[in-house]
Protein backbone atom coordinates (compact mmCIF):
# COMPACT_ATOMS: atom_id res chain seq x y z
CA UNK A 1 0.00 0.00 0.00
CA UNK A 2 1.29 3.54 -1.25
CA UNK A 3 1.36 6.25 1.55
CA UNK A 4 -0.48 9.49 0.01
CA UNK A 5 1.08 12.72 0.43
CA UNK A 6 -1.34 14.58 2.60
CA UNK A 7 -1.46 18.93 2.65
CA UNK A 8 -1.10 20.52 5.98
CA UNK A 9 -4.41 21.88 6.76
CA UNK A 10 -5.30 25.06 6.95
CA UNK A 11 -7.63 26.76 9.29
CA UNK A 12 -10.31 28.74 6.74
CA UNK A 13 -9.98 31.40 9.57
CA UNK A 14 -6.53 32.22 8.71
CA UNK A 15 -7.66 33.19 5.17
CA UNK A 16 -9.88 36.17 6.60
CA UNK A 17 -6.69 37.90 8.08
CA UNK A 18 -5.09 40.55 5.94
CA UNK A 19 -1.79 39.42 4.79
CA UNK A 20 0.15 42.64 3.99
CA UNK A 21 1.30 42.56 0.17
CA UNK A 22 5.52 42.73 0.50
CA UNK A 23 6.57 41.42 -2.79
CA UNK A 24 6.41 42.60 -6.17
CA UNK A 25 7.58 41.10 -9.97
CA UNK A 26 9.12 43.42 -12.70
CA UNK A 27 7.52 42.95 -15.72
CA UNK A 28 6.95 44.79 -18.85
CA UNK A 29 4.01 46.43 -20.84
CA UNK A 30 4.03 47.32 -24.44
CA UNK A 31 1.71 50.76 -24.70
CA UNK A 32 1.18 51.70 -28.45
CA UNK A 33 4.38 50.25 -29.36
CA UNK A 34 6.73 51.58 -26.64
CA UNK A 35 7.93 49.46 -23.85
CA UNK A 36 6.70 50.25 -20.15
CA UNK A 37 8.42 48.76 -17.02
CA UNK A 38 5.55 48.02 -14.62
CA UNK A 39 5.42 46.35 -11.10
CA UNK A 40 2.80 43.91 -10.23
CA UNK A 41 2.44 42.80 -6.93
CA UNK A 42 2.54 39.16 -5.31
CA UNK A 43 0.27 37.42 -2.81
CA UNK A 44 1.95 36.35 0.65
CA UNK A 45 0.33 33.24 0.94
CA UNK A 46 0.98 31.48 -2.38
CA UNK A 47 3.20 34.14 -3.98
CA UNK A 48 0.82 34.12 -7.36
CA UNK A 49 1.03 37.69 -9.61
CA UNK A 50 -2.03 39.52 -9.64
CA UNK A 51 -2.52 41.37 -12.39
CA UNK A 52 -4.63 44.52 -10.39
CA UNK A 53 -3.93 46.38 -7.23
CA UNK A 54 -5.32 47.19 -4.39
CA UNK A 55 -7.97 44.33 -4.62
CA UNK A 56 -9.36 43.56 -1.45
CA UNK A 57 -8.62 38.71 -2.48
CA UNK A 58 -6.19 36.94 -3.87
CA UNK A 59 -7.71 35.59 -7.23
CA UNK A 60 -5.59 32.56 -6.50
CA UNK A 61 -6.14 31.58 -3.30
CA UNK A 62 -8.60 33.76 -1.55
CA UNK A 63 -6.40 35.06 1.04
CA UNK A 64 -7.76 38.71 2.27
CA UNK A 65 -4.63 41.01 1.42
CA UNK A 66 -3.54 44.50 3.23
CA UNK A 67 -2.20 47.23 1.13
CA UNK A 68 0.38 49.76 2.43
CA UNK A 69 0.09 52.93 0.36
CA UNK A 70 2.80 55.97 0.88
CA UNK A 71 1.60 58.46 2.51
CA UNK A 72 2.40 61.75 0.70
CA UNK A 73 3.61 65.11 2.19
CA UNK A 74 1.08 67.09 2.29
CA UNK A 75 2.26 70.62 0.34
CA UNK A 76 1.25 74.12 1.94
Amino acid sequence: MIPTPTKPRVNPKEYRKPMTVTEWRKGTLSHYGVLVDTYYAKCPRCKGVMERDHVRFCLHCGQRLAWKVPLRKKSR
